[in-house]
């Protein structure tokens, strides 16, 4: 909805990302801050992570700051 509550049809039609745009991937290194940050700020990003442990698993909102495994599946 528009800022006023009413719907603009048009938006549906408009395209976010490309596959133009977003040609291909590329692997972020883990653990490297600096190349998340300038991965994040040319093109969308997606992460993998390890649900495994039992932090994850009681986690219900906020930042995460349990602890990480390394087996993603």
């Amino acid at each position: 909805q528009d800022f006023d509550g009413h719907c603009n049809y048009q938006k549906r039609t408009l395209k976010v990302v490309t596959l133009e745009q977003a040609p291909g991937y590329a692997m972020v290194p883990p653990a490297d801050p600096q190349a998340m940050l300038a991965a994040i700020a040319t093109q969308p990003v997606s992460i993998g992570i390890d649900a495994s442990g039992d932090d994850f698993q009681t986690y219900d909102g906020g930042v995460f700051i349990g602890s990480c495994g390394d087996r993603l599946e």
